[in-house]
């Protein structure tokens, strides 16, 4: 939309290198958001030069884990982007569990008991369903095998 219009143009008239935007996450309906703020950012629009690669040391601006950084030793100008921020709905699922399974990181999957309970017992708000997931999870019926 307009926004991610007026910050690609920002980024273009300020020679900005690296852009990054705040995570918006949703516990385990899209009307629970979460009232903690995430405090991992994604990225948004990253110069790409012939020394760049995913992961690894660095001067990388998000703190993600590294498979999904993108990283250079030329130094620049670094953007925030707070008017477009990602909403994550990672942690609405069927099962809860798979998601920490199936995550890069291996604390979360050490300790997937922990998350899962402090996904259930987090501090939300109560949100519209813009996106009406909440119809589409209710219409559709649960897969065969494991979800």
């Amino acid at each position: 939309g307009a926004a991610m219009e007026l910050a690609k143009q920002k980024i273009i008239d300020m020679k900005i290198m690296r852009s990054y935007a705040p995570i918006v996450s949703y516990a385990l309906k899209p009307t629970e958001m979460f009232l903690v703020p995430s405090a991992t950012n994604v990225l948004f629009f990253t110069r790409i030069f012939s020394d760049s690669k995913i992961g690894g040391a660095g001067n990388a601006i998000c703190l993600v884990d590294p498979t999904r950084n993108i990283v250079s030793k030329r130094r620049g100008r670094d953007y925030y982007i707070s008017e477009c921020p990602m909403h994550h709905f990672s942690h609405i699922r069927r099962d809860l569990g798979a998601k920490y399974d199936n995550s890069s990181s291996p604390d979360m999957r050490a300790n997937k008991k922990q998350y899962m309970a402090n996904t259930r017992k987090a501090t939300v708000a109560i949100v519209p369903d813009k996106l009406g997931l909440e119809k589409y999870l209710k219409n559709n019926k649960k897969p065969k095998g494991k979800t």
